[in-house]
């Protein structure tokens, strides 16, 4: 795992041991619609879907290697 991936990983492992709901709770400036606030917990989500999205592009992608290994491509 690339140095910076595990220090971002150990970067959000921190905060979230530290954080309570109120801090979850709390509202965060939306970058392109700052009309509308987002939660840290909303936040958070999105980070959790977008790393649930990689691991099953990543599973799907050396599944299809497995195979054409398998088939001697």
């Amino acid at each position: 795992m690339p140095a910076v991936r595990s220090e971002r990983l150990a970067q959000v492992r921190e905060f979230l041991a530290s954080v309570d709901d109120a801090g979850l709770d709390e509202e965060r400036r939306h970058p392109w619609s700052p009309e509308y606030p987002e939660t840290v917990r909303s936040c958070f989500h999105v980070i959790l879907e977008e790393e649930w999205e990689h691991l099953r592009y990543a599973l799907r992608d050396l599944d299809a290697l497995d195979d054409a290994a398998a088939q001697g491509r």
